[in-house]
């Protein structure tokens, strides 16, 4: 190797190391770039119970910060968490860009940032809560530079339930199954459905949303006086709807019976469970429930505005 090729490469490597701190989503895209390895306990309480995160709480929010190329779409954060139980804000280069999903068991979650939130050069994550005492564990957070569709791939489906007999449309509660589990369901809120993890309540008798590739159980029921419908389907990732059809058939006959519920609580009055007044009433109508009676506390409620 003569001195002139020496010298040429020699040039292009320095100009690779100069690149490379800005370069980190584009050469580690199917891993994202990582933004802290570890899993973090916020709050104020010892959590012993809690073994991937110290025991003792190191502050009551988060701040990463992290060099990053510019991402001028929508980008994802891939966050490992557990019992958030009040709001938590996310923060990125101090704009509120959404809110951690409460939940309890640890498990991972996908949050989706909006285009060009980041910027080239440093960035700074942060994770704050409302009421600095909700002790959680949070970490192993990555970002990509992908929306969460693209990441997941996600393809879209979707479900009608019907009565059997009239071949009308039918409220319903809808499971979904994946190897023994309920995956995560990605939708497009709508004060017609109530999702949670693998369950879709529909107001209507139709729900669409989006899951990975792969093989699903679909089953929808409505109460106790319905029958069972079960499918099976396949997801795959060629952009095609996935259409679903389930009939339920009325099995009880009831006639002279009420259907109750005489304890039911919403987060929007009484600050119990995790379900708005919204999504109750898409609860009730799944379930078949006829009178429903409001038990929030304090609070003296009326569903007819939004029954």
């Amino acid at each position: 190797m003569n001195l002139r090729t020496s010298a040429f490469l020699l040039c292009v490597a320095l100009l690779a190391a100069a690149w490379l701190p800005h370069a980190g989503l584009a050469l580690q895209q199917d891993e994202g770039l990582l933004l802290t390895g570890r899993m973090h306990h916020l709050g104020n309480d010892p959590t012993p119970e809690w073994p991937e995160a110290p025991e003792t709480p190191e502050g009551t929010e988060l701040v990463l910060e992290f060099e990053s190329a510019v991402i001028p779409g929508a980008a994802t954060l891939r966050v490992r968490q557990r019992h958030v139980s009040d709001p938590w804000d996310i923060l990125v280069n101090g704009v509120r860009v959404g809110g951690l999903e409460r939940n309890d068991a640890l498990d991972v979650f996908h949050y989706e940032l909006p285009a060009g939130v980041i910027a080239a050069g440093k960035n700074r994550l942060a994770l704050k809560p409302h009421q600095p005492a909700d002790d959680i564990t949070i970490g192993e957070i990555r970002l990509f530079d992908r929306s969460i569709r693209e990441l997941l791939r996600l393809q879209t489906v979707r479900v009608r339930v019907r009565d059997g007999e009239t071949k009308e449309s039918l409220p319903a509660r809808v499971t979904i199954v994946r190897n023994e589990q309920k995956p995560k369901i990605y939708f497009e809120p709508r004060d017609e459905i109530a999702v949670r993890k693998g369950t879709v309540y529909t107001a209507e008798g139709e729900c669409t949303f989006e899951l990975p590739p792969g093989d699903y159980r679909v089953h929808a029921v409505r109460g106790m006086e319905w029958s069972l419908a079960t499918d099976s389907i396949v997801v795959r990732d060629d952009a095609e709807t996935v259409e679903v059809e389930l009939e339920l058939v009325r099995e009880v006959d009831t006639t002279g019976f009420i259907a109750c519920d005489t304890h039911i609580h919403t987060l929007t009055y009484s600050g119990h469970g995790d379900s708005s007044v919204e999504e109750r009433m898409c609860t009730l109508a799944g379930e078949g429930v006829e009178l429903a009676v409001a038990t929030d506390h304090n609070h003296n409620t009326d569903y007819r505005p939004v029954q």
